[in-house]
């Protein structure tokens, strides 16, 4: 992973976010961005949602 945007829609999720990915990610962490919105992610339920970008090296 070489990116990360991450939307809460409750800013009491941040620190724990934040300490999970990183202990993920203990020496070279991925760029990341976190967003606070005041309204709802869309799906019932949730209060985090991640948009991921990975890279994969060419095998050849």
């Amino acid at each position: 992973i070489v990116r990360r945007a991450c939307f809460h829609n409750d800013l009491q999720w941040f620190a724990e976010s934040i300490e999970a990915w990183a202990s993920y990610f203990p020496d070279d962490k991925p760029a990341s961005t976190t967003i606070g919105l005041n309204h709802s992610l869309g799906i019932e339920g949730a209060n985090t949602s991640l948009d991921l970008i990975a890279y994969v090296p060419d095998s050849n």
